[in-house]
């Protein structure tokens, strides 16, 4: 395995150089060595850009990058397969410490900001395992975090987060890996966490071909309302200890053609439903979903039977969930299997104080595993027929049949290791007592191993390869290359997931600022006629780039920088509209020669 990344810890931020590359408006930056210099190279451009790391190296960070109202940060490496990606890892200051900002990468700290991760790997873990640290909080309105080709592992707790107001999501071609939890915790980890609740609320989740793996908590947290058309589809959830996704799922989430592998592998015992709350009465299946209740309106005028207002002012209908479960796969590998077994016929007890001082004995009792592999508990099946909006079909349970599962059985036996450090006494003192409990092919938290060793590819003569929607393998289909190139074949987002985009959208172009050509992409939700002209700062129309019938989907027109006549305008700023005849959106792009 390749391993020879350039790593240098230097403490003194230096002066660093950067490169705009004039043809397509984005900016190189150079590797150095010197702690900082990506954060440095974002500064210097205002906040915003699109920046590219050399593939190869480590860029070491000594603090977050802020992502400003309407600003938009894109950080990109090559996406080449040839090489270690470029990565960003946080390094301790003078001090010795890792201090960034809030504990994450980056932090959307202004209304309408947009961060876009791209072919990077993202290592919380420090260079000196001295801390970890998450990837993205989105802390405004209406922030946006793309993630496409990306490899991030290391996380104590969150990799992505929002405690902002109607942030979109969108997840694509990752994987999440190796999060370790914080000694004494179990539950607290995953990779996409809002929606409600204490957390953030969603606008749009999109969560697609992605492997979510070695989790210790809920790898998809979205508690109440998500804009219809988002979506958990064709994801493998690997070595996740709680759900895949947590059991208040929001409205409007559909959750489609994934592989749930070793889900729930903390288990479920009768002390999880009187003391930590994370059952219930009759235990949790596999693909859990909760219906929630809401009071009658009362006499001062509060909330009208069967609804409840977020933060964000978004009502939800408790009554109307549009969420769908269907051509999902659960599957137990041997090792969890025996490990469940042999845990439920050994029960097993700790000593603890209760309230008033007392020295008391606790007794906790595994389930078995035909309790715990289902589906759907008595509570979900409860949820789909009282008829409120959650469906259930084609979700198969395959654990009796061999899946023929690349995964090495080491990843789930080390977490099992650790659950049960936990588990015996509530609390880790033991192998969780540090992250070195996560299992790691190389040996190695601070280096990512290149290439990578997760391998969640399966038989193709197994009934998950086709159980999928139109006959796909279920699960993150980057691991069935030939599979993935016939599934980018279909023509739009609406094709691949069954699922219409959930509203009508203009994005910003990209690249931003540009020379001599940028992509605008749009997304219709119905089939419209539609316009998208081009204007100056004084209003004056420069191009029409569209004006026809288009269908439902995503959408890119391309403008090479010239008007209607073909001549090149010059250097500014200008505006482009997209109209349906009844709403209109307006976005400002730079044109940079």
């Amino acid at each position: 395995m390749l391993k020879s990344l350039k790593i240098i810890s230097l403490f003194v931020m230096t002066s660093v150089s950067f490169n705009l590359n004039a043809q397509d408006g984005h900016i190189d930056v150079p590797w150095t060595g010197t702690p900082g210099e990506v954060e440095a190279a974002v500064a210097a451009n205002g906040g915003t850009g699109t920046f590219v790391l050399e593939d190869g190296n480590v860029y070491l960070m000594l603090d977050h990058i802020p992502v400003p109202e309407n600003g938009v940060v894109k950080i990109m490496g090559s996406g080449s397969t040839d090489v270690h990606p470029a990565t960003l890892q946080p390094s301790p200051n003078a001090e010795g410490e890792v201090s960034l900002t809030d504990g994450q990468m980056f932090n959307l700290v202004g209304n309408n900001g947009e961060l876009h991760l791209h072919h990077l790997i993202l290592n919380c873990m420090a260079v000196n395992e001295g801390g970890q640290v998450g990837v993205a909080g989105a802390r405004a309105d209406a922030n946006k975090i793309v993630v496409d080709n990306c490899f991030l592992s290391g996380a104590s707790s969150l990799f992505l987060h929002t405690m902002g107001t109607g942030t979109d999501f969108h997840i694509t071609n990752s994987t999440f890996d190796g999060q370790t939890s914080y000694p004494g915790g179990a539950f607290y980890g995953g990779a996409v966490w809002g929606g409600g609740s204490w957390m953030g609320t969603m606008d749009e989740l999109v969560f697609e071909n992605n492997t979510v793996h070695g989790i210790v908590g809920e790898a998809i947290v979205a508690y109440s309302y998500t804009e219809p058309g988002s979506r958990l589809n064709q994801n493998t959830f690997a070595n996740v200890s709680m759900g895949a996704s947590y059991t208040y799922t929001a409205n409007n989430l559909q959750v489609t053609n994934n592989l749930f592998y070793n889900t729930r592998s903390y288990g479920q015992s009768t002390y999880d439903i009187t003391g930590w709350g994370v059952v219930w009465p009759g235990y949790v299946g596999q693909l859990a979903t909760r219906q929630k209740v809401i009071g009658t309106q009362d006499s001062t005028g509060g909330e009208p039977s069967g609804f409840y207002t977020m933060g964000d002012g978004q009502q939800v209908d408790v009554n109307n969930r549009n969420q769908a479960w269907s051509n999902n796969a659960v599957v137990w590998s041997p090792a969890l299997v025996d490990w469940m077994t042999t845990m439920h016929e050994n029960p097993w007890s700790w000593t603890t104080t209760d309230a008033d001082g007392n020295e008391v004995t606790v007794t906790d009792t595994m389930a078995s595993v035909e309790v715990q592999a289902r589906v759907h508990s008595d509570t979900a099946l409860a949820a789909v027929a009282a008829n409120i909006g959650i469906t259930s079909t084609n979700n198969a349970l395959l654990t009796s049949e061999d899946l023929g599962m690349n995964l090495d059985e080491n990843y789930i036996i080390h977490q099992l290791a650790r659950t049960l450090d936990f588990r015996d006494n509530q609390s880790t003192d033991g192998v969780g007592a540090t992250h070195e409990w996560v299992y790691q092919n190389d040996g190695s938290h601070v280096v990512v191993e290149w290439p990578f060793h997760l391998d969640v590819s399966y038989s193709t003569t197994s009934t998950a390869y086709t159980h999928s929607l139109d006959g796909f393998p279920v699960g993150n289909l980057n691991a069935f290359p030939d599979k993935k190139a016939e599934w980018d074949l279909l023509s739009t987002d609406s094709d691949k997931s069954n699922i219409a985009p959930s509203k009508f959208s203009l994005s910003q172009n990209y690249p931003n600022p540009f020379n001599p050509s940028t992509e605008i992409a749009y997304s219709l939700e119905q089939a419209s006629n539609i316009t998208l002209t081009i204007f100056n700062v004084i209003g004056q129309q420069i191009r029409v780039l569209e004006n026809s019938s288009k269908l439902a989907g995503t959408h890119t027109a391309k403008w090479d920088g010239k008007d209607e006549f073909g001549s090149s305008v010059p250097t500014g700023l200008y505006f482009y509209t997209l109209s349906d005849g009844t709403s209109s959106f307006t976005k400002k792009m730079a044109l940079m020669k």
